[in-house]
């Protein structure tokens, strides 16, 4: 039990052991990550409390999963649903012989593998850019949850038809815009969906992405991918350092890139 003293006004003071101490900090700092899933639910249909509490509830077993470690493997059985409560993952596909497309990049409140629910096996990989720190969600909790609490099942679907909706517009990416272009545009649409999370101006600004990630997800060679880096540093819309990219100019990338945000539907819907 902690122990008391009085204070100086004759009230009661509660003195926390530095143990009992670490333990608040530990649980208040999971609750708030955590909450970053929830929040990002509450962006598509604006859950009560209880329905808050019920998704709390099923996103249990956190780990942290170390950067450039598998997620999900390709081909391999799914072990369920993921939450990624901060740092970034990318998907990705490879094939036979070794080439990759990445797919998209996962951050803070994306959610990992809903095909976990209706598949067996993994079609593409998830793996960890930075250390990931995540949690589980079992696909038959995940169900019986949407059963109970069917507006949380619209949240749902809600963000996973947004992101189609980030898919579509990379499939134009990669068969209309120029190689500058699409990559202003995928460097503004990360800023703001790090932006919609809830991420600070500087942190929103601050991309953990190499090179060889935007050949990849762009489509192009590496030198391509590097002469569109290089002429982007030389204009001042970004630095380049070895833990990433920092835009500099987001004025102008969103010029270059054509980039309205209207695909991220960031506006919440109209209640039901």
């Amino acid at each position: 039990m902690p122990a008391q003293r009085r204070g100086f006004s004759g009230c009661s003071i509660t003195l926390v052991k530095h143990a009992d101490f670490e333990n608040i900090v530990g649980d208040l700092v999971g609750n708030f990550q955590r909450m970053a899933f929830i929040d990002k639910l509450d962006r598509f249909v604006a859950l009560t409390e209880t329905e808050r509490q019920a998704v709390a509830a099923c996103v249990q077993d956190e780990r942290t999963v170390a950067a450039h470690s598998h997620l999900v493997v390709q081909g391999e059985d799914y072990d369920g649903t993921y939450v990624i409560h901060s740092g970034w993952a990318v998907r990705q596909k490879f094939l036979e012989d070794g080439r990759r497309q990445v797919v998209n990049f996962l951050i803070t409140g994306d959610a990992i593998g809903f095909a976990a629910t209706f598949f067996d096996q993994a079609d593409h990989s998830v793996v960890a850019l930075t250390d990931v720190n995540c949690s589980r969600i079992d696909s038959e909790k995940l169900m019986e949850m949407i059963s109970t609490y069917p507006r949380v099942g619209s949240a749902l679907f809600w963000s996973i038809a947004l992101e189609e909706s980030m898919l579509r517009e990379r499939i134009v990416g990669l068969g209309q815009r120029s190689a500058r272009e699409h990559m202003a545009h995928l460097i503004m649409e990360m800023v703001m969906r790090q932006r919609a999370g809830g991420a600070g101006d500087m942190q929103a600004r601050r991309l953990p992405i190499n090179q060889i990630l935007l050949s990849d997800a762009l489509g192009i060679s590496p030198v391509h991918t590097n002469r569109t880096i290089r002429r982007m540093v030389l204009d001042r819309l970004i630095e380049t350092s070895p833990q990433g990219i920092l835009i500099l100019d987001e004025p102008r990338l969103r010029e270059i890139g054509d980039f309205d945000g209207q695909f991220l539907h960031e506006k919440k819907p109209t209640p039901q």
